[in-house]
C-alpha cells in the first residue's frame, strides 16, 4: 500500500525507543504514551496560500527524524502493511523539530 499525503501533510512513522534505567532494567512504556519522534516517510507537495495559490515547499523532507506534539496526529492503522509499522499523518506546522545527528 502507499500513502501520499496531500497539501502540507507528512507521513511519519513513529520510533519506539526503549528506555532503561541507570541500572539497565528495560522500562516499559505506559498504553496510552506515545513517543513523540518518527522518522518521515512521505510528504505532501507544500503549503497553498489561500488568497495566492501559491505553493510553498515543506521544510521537511523524506528520510528527517522530527519531534512532534502527540496532540495533532492522526494515527493509521491498516491490516494491508506486511510489517507492523506505527504511522501517523499530521501537518508540517506540528512538527516541533528536525533532530540533527552530529
Amino acid at each position: 500500500m502507499k500513502i501520499t499525503p496531500l497539501y502540507d501533510r507528512i507521513l511519519v512513522e513513529i520510533i519506539n525507543s526503549e528506555q532503561k534505567s541507570a541500572g539497565g532494567i528495560i522500562l516499559t512504556k505506559d498504553q496510552n504514551q506515545k513517543s513523540l519522534t518518527g522518522k518521515v516517510r512521505a510528504v505532501g507537495e507544500g503549503h497553498v496560500d489561500k488568497k495566492t495559490n501559491v505553493v510553498t515547499p515543506l521544510k521537511v523532507q523524506v528520510g528527517d527524524i522530527v519531534l512532534f506534539s502527540k496532540y495533532a496526529t492522526t494515527e493509521i492503522t491498516s491490516c494491508h502493511c506486511q510489517s507492523e509499522l506505527n504511522l501517523v499523518v499530521m501537518r508540517e506546522e506540528d512538527v516541533l523539530a528536525i533532530v540533527v545527528e552530529e
